[in-house]
């Protein structure tokens, strides 16, 4: 049996590995638009961080040059909840197939996107997923946050964050959209709303049950100020993204590689007939 050519195994490799790149992908999913949240598609084209500041900036210097913290902060909170509705965004199989596979046959989270970037190019987002994105667009004003994480026993939990503004923190959540029109103590510290529970149930009515936010307040945990908070997800999409592109090159590189080397032996040793 005559042995597979070195040079055309790896072409075939190089070929499998692309496909997933040009793979077509329908959300079969019916969009349907949400009537309990802020949603506005009219943001759609902020798809990346850069348009996404561009943005804020646009609504936060209005009639002034000066830069101020506070309004910024509204502002880009504001956004967030234009931007996405709730939802998970998850990396399609062109996108990062490794991510993908992976998140649909091992555990979910593995193509949940943490990526603030390529959060932005979708229009819904989880809980984290929308608070990652605000706390980025913060930190390209060097304001500080750090992610507020609240479990219930039974594992369920939420997503939020503090801002540091006016020597304190002060809670934002980007997600559930609570109403602070409800309490005259708006964006106070978490610690502060702990020890004013009946405050926080005013501004969730209607977002969760007070007996659900009850339990979730038994778990609060907060993270390392302007710590990214999924860096460990984050480096493993941004490695697994790079592999689904440097396949398919290496394969094809080692393809030519070897292309050639077979072309010099026949040069160096040509086949002489009798």
């Amino acid at each position: 049996m005559k042995k597979l050519d070195k040079s055309f195994i790896y072409l075939i490799l190089g070929i499998i590995f692309t496909l997933p790149l040009f793979y077509t992908n329908s959300d079969s999913t019916k969009f349907v638009r949400p009537t309990n949240e802020r949603y506005n598609g009219a943001l759609n084209y902020c798809t990346d961080l850069q348009s996404s500041i561009k943005f804020i900036d646009s609504v936060s210097f209005v009639g002034s040059d000066k830069f101020d913290t506070l309004t910024y902060v509204n502002s880009a909170s504001e956004f967030i909840k234009e931007r996405f509705y709730h939802g998970t965004a998850n990396y399609t199989f062109s996108e990062n197939w490794i991510a993908n596979m992976l998140g649909k046959y091992v555990w979910s989270h593995f193509y949940a996107i943490v990526v603030p970037g390529d959060i932005l190019k979708r229009n819904k987002g989880l809980c984290s997923q929308q608070t990652m994105v605000f706390m980025e667009l913060l930190k390209s004003k060097n304001i500080d946050s750090r992610k507020v994480g609240i479990t219930a026993q039974d594992g369920n939990g939420h997503f939020l964050c503090e801002v540091y503004y006016a020597n304190s923190w002060h809670v934002y959540d980007v997600n559930l959209e609570p109403n602070w029109h409800k309490v005259q103590h708006a964006h106070e510290s978490m610690d502060y709303y702990l020890q004013n529970k009946d405050t926080l149930y005013t501004v969730y009515e209607g977002k969760i049950s007070n007996s659900e936010f009850k339990d979730l307040l038994q778990d609060v945990k907060y993270g390392v100020p302007n710590e990214f908070p999924a860096k460990k997800m984050r480096l493993f999409h941004t490695v697994t993204k790079c592999f689904t592109y440097a396949l398919p090159l290496f394969f094809f590189l080692n393809s030519i590689i070897y292309f050639k080397r077979r072309a010099r032996k026949k040069l160096d040793h040509p086949t002489t007939s009798a």
